[in-house]
């Protein structure tokens, strides 16, 4: 009798260990695959392969090798890095802004001592201000970066922004305290025009209109910043006409340009203020 098996017991021979056959494969191939994807991936090389794609302008496929070394290798010691760069992504090129506020703060989670400290709690700090609408949580960020880094240029900024916070909230009085000694600090001629236009603001809120005129005058007067300029002789403006000096509110709204204020808008505010004017007793 014939040792050798016909073509149907091999059939049926397979057909009974199929399962176990597919089973050994599958093993197989993921031994295989897990053996090739430690040999040709380490975070290193996927981190570069990753800022590579990214500098090319490949911003999903250098997201799916971020996302890659975050699933594979959780621990790295630069996993922050990784983070950080994913922050970015949704920030700037997905419009996610709460995906990006949550992988920056894992990134100061991971490391208190992360190079991207500064620039994290800048942008979160701004974020809170613009987008979610939550001051406190603003200031509680601009606070910290003053007390961190007093040394940085920005801080005298975030000292204002802060400034500008109690100026909503009606708190005149701590604000012009904070404003006159920045006054004293700033070299900025830029910084120093918005200085002086917050101290405006609170003068012209207090009714005090014969110091606010003053100091818009002087904005108005300074070659440093064009978009200060706007904003001084708006608000210049608005003083004249509650001290009743209509004559001269109107003049200066004639000579507002049409991309300060649209012709619309700026012969609306003179027939309102002319009409004031024909009332006056």
């Amino acid at each position: 009798m014939s040792s050798l098996k016909t073509a149907g017991e091999w059939l049926h021979f397979f057909l009974d260990h199929l399962r176990f056959i597919i089973l050994v494969t599958i093993l197989i191939l993921v031994f295989v695959g897990v053996i090739m994807f430690s040999n040709r991936a380490t975070p290193e090389s996927l981190f570069m392969s990753a800022l590579e794609e990214e500098g090319i302008g490949e911003y999903a496929a250098a997201r799916e090798v971020y996302q890659e070394i975050e699933t594979h290798f959780p621990h790295w010691e630069k996993i922050g890095e990784v983070y950080y760069h994913l922050g970015n992504l949704c920030y700037f090129r997905e419009n996610d802004i709460h995906g990006a506020m949550n992988y920056w703060s894992r990134v100061l989670l991971l490391d208190l001592e992360s190079p991207h400290e500064f620039t994290i709690r800048t942008r979160l700090a701004e974020i809170y201000q613009n987008t979610v609408g939550d001051t406190e949580k603003a200031v509680e960020q601009w606070r910290y970066l003053i007390d961190r880094y007093p040394q940085r240029p920005e801080i005298q900024q975030f000292r204002l922004n802060i400034v500008k916070t109690h100026v909503r909230t009606d708190q005149f009085e701590s604000a012009l305290i904070e404003l006159k000694n920045l006054q004293t600090e700033v070299q900025d001629a830029h910084l120093l025009d918005q200085i002086s236009l917050q101290i405006g603001m609170i003068y012209t809120f207090q009714k005090n209109y014969v110091l606010a005129q003053k100091i818009f005058e002087d904005v108005l007067a300074s070659p440093h910043c064009a978009e200060c300029r706007n904003m001084a002789v708006l608000h210049l403006v608005d003083v004249l006409e509650a001290q009743e000096n209509y004559q001269k509110a109107v003049e200066i709204l004639q000579q507002i340009p049409d991309n300060v204020l649209v012709p619309e808008s700026r012969q609306s505010r003179i027939n309102s203020i002319r009409k004031k004017w024909r009332e006056k007793p």
